[in-house]
């Protein structure tokens, strides 16, 4: 919770609030694939096969933030970062 209020002023308005999730997926698939690679090197078979369903549901929920933003620019309802429930 803290991370997200340190990164929350930075971020610009007007940016779509999908981009900003899908940012945010992508970074931790990335830390995933790194955690995997060091538990397939170190030999940690179960730890390998945990990491890497994790990250198959993050490239699942990348697919669907990327079908999601599509579908908000043909509607034309783009959610802004800072506009609110």
């Amino acid at each position: 919770m803290a991370l997200s209020k340190l990164r929350a002023p930075r971020i610009p308005s007007q940016t779509p609030t999908v981009l900003v999730v899908a940012a945010g997926v992508w970074c931790m698939a990335l830390l995933l694939m790194v955690a995997a690679g060091f538990c397939k090197h170190m030999g940690w078979q179960a730890a390998f096969y945990v990491l890497f369903a994790l990250l198959f549901l993050c490239a699942f929920l990348f697919i669907a933030l990327v079908l999601h933003g599509m579908f908000q620019a043909i509607t034309g309802q783009i959610y802004r970062w800072r506009d609110g429930p």
